[in-house]
């Protein structure tokens, strides 16, 4: 077991694990049989390293670099559409690994994409496309929310209107908020907006996070990064009707038909759980070409379908703050072995 302790790593004391260097313990983890597929959203450049990360999705440009150059030691780095297809054909995912982003962050943009073209690595950005309608995505306006202090004042004025708010607890709301069992994603996203406007607050220009400019992905020619969807708005599928869910879906593609990147033929679902789509959403990817769609917990791949047009699920690792962070996590990925993707 590998445990993290301001920033040391250690072991458990009197373990022969206690004297083997990071990279050999690392190496051990990736004896899993199973693509390894890496998640990540935002990352902080290298000046900014040792500032916390108010999101809690940033990694230290040092822990992404150096997590890609372990990676690649020891597997090869491909597309994940490549990982795809093998396993669509029977082949095995054993020694490929991929490299992904979601939501499309800038960071992406300066800081991500200088370390993959330099180092040769193929890695696919799934886009939130509501960004470039100049809209702040809704998960972000729960962010701009605590950041200013509104949570207990959006709870107050949500509770009378909707009855699944009146549970909710200042502490917990935004993991509730997120939670389909609770309430839907659309509501919470409705319920934001009538909220800013009786505040007369913009939350777009509260809000720091910042995403790359569709101008810049039209005009960008790279021979390293492709492009996804992830949804207009990030909703979770699961909780909208089968004509909203194909909004979510086609009005995302509108956008990425503009860009001139490769274009990954999965979809990535927003929120990622099992929970985060339905028999509808895997109909309405199969009736637009999508050959599969990943998710942003791990799972052993998944694949349905007949010898003609076959259909894979594919599960992600999200790394930590460090190397061993990722080892970390690959490891509980092992545990998660028997696990499988829903098909719903």
């Amino acid at each position: 077991m590998i445990r993290e302790r301001r920033g040391d790593e250690r072991t458990r004391s009197g373990t022969a694990e206690n004297h083997r260097p990071l990279w050999a313990r690392f190496l051990n983890h990736l004896t899993n049989p199973d693509p390894l597929i890496l998640l990540y959203h935002e990352l902080q450049p290298p000046a900014s390293a040792s500032r916390s990360d108010p999101t809690g999705d940033g990694i230290p440009f040092s822990a992404f670099e150096r997590q890609l150059t372990l990676v690649s030691r020891c597997r090869k780095i491909v597309s994940v559409d490549e990982i795809a297809s093998r396993l669509q054909h029977g082949e095995s995912g054993r020694d490929l690994a991929a490299v992904t982003f979601d939501d499309g962050l800038d960071s992406v943009r300066s800081v991500a994409l200088p370390l993959l073209e330099r180092l040769s690595i193929p890695a696919t950005v799934f886009l939130t496309t509501c960004v470039f309608d100049s809209e702040l995505m809704w998960r972000d306006q729960i962010r701009v929310l605590g950041e200013q202090d509104l949570v207990e004042r959006f709870l107050a004025f949500a509770s009378p209107l909707v009855t699944e708010f009146r549970a909710m607890t200042p502490t917990a709301f935004v993991r509730q908020s997120k939670n389909p069992e609770v309430v839907g994603s659309k509501t919470v996203l409705q319920l934001l907006e009538r909220f800013w406007r009786h505040e007369q607050l913009d939350p777009a220009t509260l809000s720091t996070r910042r995403y790359m400019e569709l101008s810049f992905l039209k005009t960008l020619r790279s021979d390293v990064l492709q492009v996804g969807n992830h949804g207009h708005r990030h909703l979770m599928l699961s909780t909208l009707s089968d004509s909203e869910q194909a909004d979510e879906i086609e009005r995302a593609e509108e956008y990425l038909n503009e860009l001139h990147l490769g274009r990954s033929q999965l979809f990535s679902f927003p929120f990622g759980g099992p929970d985060s789509y339905n028999r509808d959403s895997l109909g309405l990817l199969l009736s637009r070409g999508y050959r599969g769609f990943l998710l942003s917990r791990a799972f052993r791949p998944a694949i349905s379908g007949d010898a003609e047009r076959k259909f894979v699920g594919l599960g992600r690792t999200i790394p930590l703050r460090s190397v061993s962070g990722l080892a970390l996590q690959w490891a509980k990925q092992r545990g998660k072995r028997a696990g499988t993707i829903q098909n719903h």
